[in-house]
């Protein structure tokens, strides 16, 4: 502002007096400028009314003027004239051009005002009013006329406080002087004197609101900001004077009233224009004393301290309030940071105020003064610090810091860290000051000070700029070490109260808020990474230290300091009774990414003294402190996070490397080996692991994939066993285990070779020294580097000290709690569901209370292995027994009172209805996947657990009820319970495919009777995959399980399941083959029509009847099933037949039911049966290839040596059928082919003990037939994986004994040599010759070129045309190759499909063995040789082949009566035919040019001959059929050359071609129309 000055010394506040507006107070209305418009209507009337008036006129006195005071000149001039005559005379001396006269009636009339203050001429100041109005000029131009009328706004000295007076003059004059000079830019000084003189004074005329414009235009001189409550409620606008400055603030009511002058003392003139509302004016507020900045700062100035001088009192309410508005006012103002902005700051940091008003007054403008400038806290903040630590300390400086901190929390910090970084820059040290100044400043701050921004300001790295005389400052170490000290004070004196007590509780494990604790945590890790930020970018720079300095501070910034003295020397603080817990809480901290890689990045750098093995030994403490704090981590306060896994782990591996001097030169020929040092190269695993565990995602599954040391070290932690190898990585298995074992022996002796040589080499170029094993330093030293390799075997320190660091860190809990990846449960597939896994009963015990973080499988599994045994044995009495027996019982009971825990939990995620679903999917599939085992005890265990978890709990309530049958009871878990878990809809399909699969497994009756009868129970009635599905399941259980189906249908001489039980299961097979006619589709009533019909046909016609029946046993099934079902009839006909209607005996009729028989006992579950068709299976678990559980050792052995003993059983005997030898061979084929291959391949050779006398088995099996088809599959398949071996570099003997096998297997005796098959059409003793030849080739097991021979007479006598010897070629190819060469596909389209001979088209009658042929083909062929046949013919449309016998094959297909036994032959009529053929759209082109080209040569007919083919062929296909019509309109409108143009060329050589090409199309467009018109 610029009546600011600097005074001697701070003045009492009751002195300031506020040059602001005063609030309070009305008066009268006096006329404004604004009313000045309504005089030009009262001119005449003026004029015409005026009357002489005693009182009135004027003396034309004047007084004489005052010395030295020039403003009251305008009295000397001043003439007096009739009120009613002022008017006119002025205006007649305007037209004189008199303007001395016209001063002299102004000043006339305004000396007349002056005598009449208490009761002003109304005419006479409307006059004057009128004339400023009309000309102004007359007002601005005459210095006497504007001093006159600032005479009215002085108050007069003859005038007593006590006499009469009104504020209309004053208002008048200033309303007269505003309109006047509103057009000019610069104003006189002197209406700032009288303004001031008001404002200081009584106030009569400055608060008045029709002074309004007048007042905030003299304002603008101030340049001043003023309070809130100074501008009262209008608001107010900015000046010119800059940007929150020159604010113009609006006056308050009328200033008439006076302390001394009441109300009733004052006369009111009632005007009617006083009754008038008050209009805005138009004199617009601008900076008025631009050029007279200096003057008016003097002026104001020595008003003050006039004012200052004269006033005596301060006890005046009103006074003190007017003072703390000034107070308020030059805070505000204080926001240019000008040198006396400075100089004013500083005094009021020195300001000593007692009372409570006064100093909460104070705080408040010092709120406002530290937010109007930028730079005015810190400056405030130095002051106060200053005067702090001065001799003339102020009371009220740590309630002035207290306001700054309120003010800016951060900005605050920061100046108090720049304040004491100036005064360590000084030559006397204030370490000590300072310390306690903190400690002071923190606790008047109730430790609310921002630690982390006031560490970071004093970690400043650009001092130079700041302070000038840093750079040359001599004692720049002594202000590293203080910064250091003062950065750990700080650490510690964030340890408030709160921050005790929430430490306390997490001790002690209390559940209280410790939510002040772990903030303490978050602020320190920020300060320790901008600390070791510090170290490493700025310190080495900016201070230079020494090395053992350097090195010394940063242990003590970390509190890893050798003597914790170095913490509380200068002033021994913390007293000794808190040391202990401030260290303890300040140590374990959580640690940010940047820190520790900055800590790497320190040990790397070769200017920085720390080495590698320093840099990796403090990371190691850091780390392992902060992972104390454990059970504090969650995904929103981790502990030891980070992103930068790679980097981490790059670093970690360079500072572990070994480098030799680099004084020392190795041959240029030399590779020097990757090498690390051994202590620290274990201890980056262990800070890998600990990473690990805290950062699963990141660091955990780079290392469970990438890195197998660091894998085997997180299995140990998860399952506690820390031991070498990992029993969880051998599986259990001795042979994995040697194998691992030698691996590590064989690394472990290249290894010290290399170092040996390593370090010859670094002795012949330095010492010359020869190098043994007992001399090498380096062998105890160093190891090999390559973390990426085999898995190493930890020293034995080295395990010891990860058993300690997994049970103090609680690394395996961690590590099983993470499900992204999921390691234990990876494990606990790896190990498969019957190898033994005592640590997860540790591993459940140990997480009581939160097993919810732990997997489902692993619970599940827990339940399986360790809860479900008998428990008779944990009842028994413990008298006797020995102390180890007694544990061992109490230890049991412990399990036991676990195992209930855990089943009510799992209880409660299936029974739930809020449990997640996929918990609950994941719990169901755990067990329902084990009730296909193999293995009989697994699918025990998983029937007993599912019975467990989805039995409801029994409360006392359900105990009331009704007895329930046994049965029942048994079924009810399945039948019942299942059905009404909350998530059995999501679950149903996996439960459906499960118990299918065990249908096929499981050997119990009664458990089979149950899944079939809850599979018909549930199956969704309006799914039709699904029950075609199920029905086709469940046709595969009563074809394959012969031995199973006796014992679940009723029928049987003997039951073991009940009769209840069996009509239950046969019922529940019925529903499930009559549903949606998937099975019989006839009624019974049907049926029975049939079954008597067929007795009618038997006595009419018995021989034809019987030769129609071709498979009496089935067709005895057959009638038996029927009558079950309650057909009636038939038995005539199984009487004649000699049927057996026993669906489980072999009598030849119903007869009286024999003797019962002793119960029958089912054999116990056991891994004794291999049926063939699990031989491929049993080779996989073998291997542990491609499978998800896992056999046990032992199982293995039983299973193999069943397996052995089978193959062994069928080459001792010699038999021809082979059909374990044959499974073994194609289940190796298929393995082999398969994506299985590598992995098999190499079991192979790691399990030695199995492969080698398999292969020695199937080599024996064959090697006598080293020429049939056998024989050379086998070679083939050894031949495979020898290759594989050898392109894998696996040593293995198995190598050695399959290149014997091959050797043997390719050498053919002179014996087996094949003997000539040519044969002659022509030789007399045709049939004689190929029974010869057909009996060596039998004897060989190949009758590949016998077969090839006889096709070949075939075709040569097809194409003569004789038709000789067909028919003995037929029967002798019938008989060696009955599926027609299907294994020859040449051979085959030539003898079925292929299109007439010459012969045949000369005219020679011949009879053609293609139907023959081709009938064979269909009704002997299996389905999938039908079906590459199909898929041969329809590749692409063949002009060699005859289109007719491609059809007929293809109708023939469709109509095999294999294909529709079972199945109703006479479907309704809106029932859609089933497509067997499947054909894609390709295959229907084809389909439709053949039958195109057949209706070219045969005309329409054979064409609607073909349509019921093709539209069974299309079906409902959708896509298929459009491709299909659009293949044919194409064929129809612009034919395809290639195809179609050709086909018939040759043969159609003599027509046109132009002929062919129009019949092609018109049988094209016939086609299409019967396809649509059918369709």
């Amino acid at each position: 502002m610029g009546g600011r000055g600097k005074g001697k010394s701070p003045a009492v506040l009751g002195d300031f007096i506020a040059l602001g507006s005063k609030p309070g107070g009305s008066g009268s209305k006096p006329p404004s400028v604004s009313n000045l418009t309504q005089l030009n209507s009262l001119s005449n009337l003026l004029s015409k009314k005026a009357k002489p008036s005693s009182v009135s006129s004027l003396t034309g006195s004047s007084k004489k003027l005052v010395v030295g005071d020039r403003t009251n000149a305008w009295e000397s001039i001043a003439e007096e004239v009739n009120t009613a005559d002022l008017v006119n005379l002025v205006e007649e001396a305007i037209d004189t051009d008199d303007m001395e006269r016209v001063d002299a009636l102004l000043c006339g009339a305004v000396k007349s005002l002056r005598k009449e203050r208490a009761k002003p001429d109304q005419l006479l100041w409307l006059s004057l009013m009128y004339l400023v109005k009309t000309d102004n000029s007359m007002f601005t131009n005459s210095d006497y006329a504007k001093d006159a009328l600032c005479s009215l706004l002085k108050r007069d000295v003859k005038e007593s406080y006590k006499s009469k007076g009104n504020s209309l003059v004053p208002v008048f004059a200033a309303s007269i002087l505003a309109a006047a000079f509103q057009n000019e830019r610069e104003w006189p000084e002197v209406f700032v004197r009288v303004y001031m003189d008001d404002a200081i004074g009584e106030r009569v005329w400055v608060d008045h609101p029709e002074c309004k414009p007048f007042v905030d235009n003299i304002l603008t001189a101030f340049n001043t900001v003023l309070p809130a409550q100074v501008k009262g409620g209008d608001g107010g606008g900015l000046g010119v004077g800059g940007e929150g400055v020159g604010v113009s603030p609006p006056t308050g009511s009328s200033g008439s009233r006076t302390p001394t002058r009441p109300d009733d003392e004052i006369q009111i003139i009632d005007l009617p224009i006083n009754k008038d509302p008050i209009q805005e004016t138009n004199i617009s507020v601008v900076q008025r004393y631009g050029q007279q900045q200096e003057y008016i700062d003097k002026m104001v100035l020595t008003a003050v301290r006039e004012q200052l001088n004269r006033r005596q009192g301060t006890d005046s309410i009103t006074r003190n309030f007017l003072s703390g508005d000034l107070l308020l006012s030059v805070a505000l103002n204080c926001c240019t940071h000008s040198q006396l902005d400075v100089e004013i700051m500083s005094a009021l940091s020195k300001m000593r105020l007692k009372t409570k008003p006064n100093i909460n007054l104070f705080l408040t403008s010092l709120r406002d003064l530290c937010t109007v400038h930028p730079e005015n806290l810190a400056t405030m903040m130095k002051q106060t610090i200053f005067n702090e630590l001065s001799n003339a300390r102020n009371t009220n400086n740590m309630a002035m810091l207290a306001v700054m901190f309120q003010t800016d929390p951060e900005k605050a910090a920061g100046s108090l860290a720049a304040v004491f970084l100036e005064l360590l820059l000084q030559k006397d040290c204030y370490l000590r000051a300072l310390r306690l100044l903190l400690r002071e400043i923190v606790r008047c701050l109730r430790y609310d000070l921002n630690l982390p921004v006031f560490c970071l300001n004093l970690m400043m790295d650009r001092l130079k700029d700041k302070f000038e005389n840093f750079k040359e400052f001599e004692f720049k170490e002594r202000i590293l070490c203080s910064l250091v000290d003062l950065i750990t004070l700080s650490i510690f004196i964030g340890v408030s109260p709160a921050v005790r007590e929430g430490f306390n509780a997490y001790s002690r494990g209390d559940k209280k808020d410790i939510s002040a604790y772990k903030q303490y945590l978050v602020n320190m890790s920020t300060i320790q990474k901008n600390v070791c930020w510090w170290m490493y970018e700025v310190v080495p720079k900016q201070y230079k230290p020494d090395p053992q300095v350097y090195t010394n501070l940063l242990y003590k910034l970390l509190f890893m300091a050798q003597n914790h003295e170095e913490y509380y020397r200068l002033d021994n603080w913390p007293t000794e009774a808190d040391r202990g817990m401030f260290f303890k809480i300040t140590c374990e901290i959580p640690v940010h990414e940047d820190t520790i890689l900055r800590i790497f990045l320190i040990g790397l750098h070769k200017n920085l003294p720390l080495n590698g093995q320093d840099c990796l030994t403090i990371a190691e403490t850091m780390i392992k402190r902060a992972a104390g704090l454990h059970a504090l981590v969650s995904k929103e306060f981790p502990i030891l996070h980070c992103e930068k896994a790679k980097q981490f782990m790059e670093c970690v591996w360079e500072l572990t490397a070994y480098t030799y001097p680099e004084t020392i030169s190795l041959p240029a020929e030399y590779q020097a080996p990757s090498m690390a040092i051994t202590a620290s190269y274990w201890k980056a695993w262990q800070l890998l692991l600990i990473m690990s565990a805290h950062n699963t995602v990141q660091f955990g599954a780079l290392g469970w994939d990438s890195y197998p040391t660091l894998r085997a070290l997180m299995e140990m932690c998860i399952t506690s066993q820390f031991v070498f190898p990992p029993p969880t990585l051998v599986l259990g298995a001795p042979e994995r285990v040697d194998e691992v074992r030698n691996q590590e022996l064989q690394l472990a002796q290249l290894e010290n070779q290399q170092i040996l040589e390593f370090e010859s080499r670094l002795a012949a170029a330095s010492s010359k020294q020869v190098i043994t094993e007992q001399s090498s330093l380096l062998l105890s030293t160093i190891t090999r580097m390559d973390p990426l390799g085999p898995l190493r075997r930890p020293p034995a320190g080295v395990l010891e000290q990860l058993k300690q660091m997994n049970s103090h860190y609680k690394l395996g809990h961690l590590l099983c709690r993470s499900r992204q990846p999921d390691f234990l449960l990876d494990i606990l597939q790896r190990q498969g569901t019957h190898q033994a896994m005592p640590w997860l009963a540790d591993l459940v015990e140990s997480n009581e209370g939160s097993l919810s973080v732990l997997p489902v499988q692993c619970l599940c599994e827990f339940l399986l292995n360790d809860s479900l045994k008998d428990p008779s044995s944990q009842e028994q009495d413990s008298t006797g027994k020995s102390g180890k027996e007694v544990k061992d019982q109490e230890t049991g009971r412990r399990s036991g009172r676990k195992a209930e825990e855990l089943l009510r939990h799992l209880q409660t995620v299936l029974q739930n209805p809020d449990t997640d679903p996929t918990s609950c999917l994941e719990t169901l599939d755990y067990f329902l996947r084990r009730l296909s085992s193999l293995q009989s005890q697994s699918r025990l265990q998983a029937l007993q657990g599912l019975r467990l978890l989805v039995t409801p709990v029994i409360t006392e309530d359900d105990m009331e009820v009704d007895n329930v049958e046994p049965e029942e009871e048994s079924s009810a878990w399945l039948l019942q319970h299942i059905p009404a878990l909350p998530c059995f809809r999501l679950a149903y399909p996996s439960i459906a495919s499960a118990l299918r699969e065990a249908c096929e497994v499981e050997s119990d009756p009664l458990t089979v009777s149950l899944y079939i009868r809850f599979l018909s129970q549930t199956c969704p009635v309006n799914s039709l995959p699904d029950l075609a599905d199920l029905a086709l399941d469940m046709a595969s259980v009563i074809v394959e399980r012969s031995s199973v189906l006796p014992a679940l249908l009723p029928g049987s001489s003997h039951t073991t399941i009940g009769r209840d039980v069996e009509q239950s299961t046969f019922q529940a097979l019925l529903h499930v083959f009559n549903r949606e006619g998937l099975s019989f589709g006839i009624p019974v009533e049907s049926m029975s029509k049939l079954l008597q019909t067929l007795d009618q046909a038997v006595q009419a016609d018995l021989d034809s009847v019987a030769e129609s029946v071709l498979d009496k046993n089935y067709m005895g099934q057959l009638v038996a099933v029927q009558h079950k079902r309650g057909a009636s009839g038939g038995l005539v006909f199984a009487k004649a037949l000699g049927l057996s209607l026993d669906l489980g005996n072999s009598g030849l009729s119903r007869g009286p039911m024999p003797a019962p028989l002793p119960t029958l006992t089912i054999p116990p579950r056991s891994t004794t049966s291999i049926p063939p068709s699990q031989v491929y299976t049993t080779l996989l678990h073998l291997m542990d290839c491609g499978t998800s559980g896992r056999l046990s050792s032992s199982e293995k052995q039983d299973t193999f040596r069943t397996l052995q003993k089978y193959l062994s059983q069928e080459i001792s005997c010699g038999s021809e059928i082979t059909p374990y030898v044959s499974a073994t061979l194609t289940g190796l084929e298929s393995i082999l082919s398969s994506d299985l291959k590598s992995s098999f391949v190499t079991s192979l050779s790691k399990k030695g003990s199995v492969s080698c006398p398999l292969f020695r088995l199937l080599n024996q099996a064959h090697c006598r037939k080293p020429d049939s088809s056998a024989a050379r599959s086998l070679l083939s398949s050894f031949q495979t994986i020898l290759d594989k071996l050898q392109a894998l570099k696996l040593k293995t003997p198995l190598i050695s004994l399959l290149s014997g096998y091959i050797k043997q297997l390719n050498q053919t005796p002179a014996s087996t040599l094949p003997v000539s098959t040519s044969l002659s059409l022509k030789s007399g003793n045709l049939e004689a010759e190929i029974k010869k030849l057909a009996l060596d080739a039998l004897r060989k097991e190949n009758t590949g070129d016998l077969v090839k021979s006889l096709s070949g007479l075939l075709l040569e006598d097809e194409a003569r045309g004789e038709g000789q010897v067909p028919g003995i070629l037929q029967d002798w190819l019938d008989l060696l190759d009955p599926t027609v060469l299907s294994s020859l596909p040449t051979l085959q389209t030539q003898l079925v499909f292929a299109k007439e001979g010459e012969g045949r088209r000369e005219g020679k009658r011949t009879k053609s063995s293609r139907p023959y042929l081709l009938s064979l083909l269909t009704h002997q062929a299996s389905w999938s040789v039908l079906r590459s046949t199909v898929d041969m013919v329809l590749q692409q449309y063949r002009p060699d082949l005859d289109q007719s016998a491609v059809l007929d094959f293809l109708t023939a297909c469709i109509h095999i009566p294999r294909l529709w036994q079972g199945r109703d032959q006479n479907p309704s009529k809106h029932q859609t035919p089933p497509n067997p053929l499947d054909l894609d759209t390709p295959a229907l082109q084809v389909v439709g040019e053949y039958i195109v080209v057949e209706g070219v040569e045969g005309g329409e007919d054979k064409i609607k001959k073909r349509i019921p083919l093709i539209l069974r062929c299309l079906g409902k296909q959708g896509q298929r059929e459009i491709g299909f019509i659009n293949h044919i309109i194409h064929l129809a409108t612009d034919q395809d050359k290639d195809k179609m143009g050709e086909m018939d060329t040759d043969k159609r050589g003599e027509k046109d071609k132009k002929n062919v090409d129009e019949r092609t199309r018109r049988m094209a467009n016939y086609l299409l129309l019967q396809v649509l018109i059918f369709k």
